[in-house]
């Protein structure tokens, strides 16, 4: 999904951003981190774009790393990314895996997004792929939901596993004996639980 977007914001000129909240990464987990990632793809979007940064954005960054502050805090981040997102006919954010983060770092998370969808100069589409646990539509109201159950999706996770298998075991000479080939499947299947 994400790579058929950023296909077509290449095309279009708007900007894809994008993040995959992950345990091995702690600091994809951190709210600083994932708003702070935003604002990098944005400025690096404008960059390609050869369109100017905003004047008084540009002088706050370079003062805060003079000053020696390479960290800015999520409501700091919010507002450049106010500051940066009428520079686009419109944008979107993907944010996937929200509920690897701690509850108080998606809360903030969450919570700056809510700010950017409430401003109206920003045409933003947000998508937020967690588990239930985190309740998104709190802070973003009027969102679709989207339920994927492990039965939605066991053909797609059987059909995947079927490929990967045979690209990274078979044509790789792995092995070429059945039953061996077999339990590899079934255990990537179980082990998947729907995701």
């Amino acid at each position: 999904m994400v790579e058929n977007a950023e296909e077509r914001s290449s095309e279009l000129g708007f900007p894809i951003v994008y993040i995959y909240c992950d345990q091995a990464e702690l600091d994809t987990l951190i709210a600083s981190s994932i708003l702070g990632s935003f604002v990098k793809q944005l400025l690096f979007r404008l960059d390609i774009l050869r369109i100017p940064w905003p004047c008084l954005l540009r002088e706050k960054l370079e003062r805060d790393f003079r000053q020696g502050r390479k960290n800015l805090l999520p409501h700091e981040l919010t507002n450049i990314l106010l500051e940066l997102l009428p520079s686009f006919d419109k944008a979107i954010f993907f944010v996937d895996g929200l509920d690897e983060c701690a509850p108080k770092e998606s809360d903030q998370v969450l919570h700056s997004l809510e700010r950017l969808l409430r401003d109206r100069s920003a045409k933003l589409k947000i998508f937020v792929a967690s588990r239930k646990e985190i309740d998104v539509g709190r802070y973003l109201s009027g969102c679709m939901h989207i339920s994927v159950s492990e039965e939605n999706i066991a053909s797609d996770i059987r059909l995947y596993v079927e490929k990967a298998v045979a690209i990274n075991i078979v044509t790789k000479g792995l092995t070429s004996t059945p039953s061996v080939i077999q339990d590899i499947k079934t255990s990537l299947i179980k082990g998947s639980q729907g995701m």
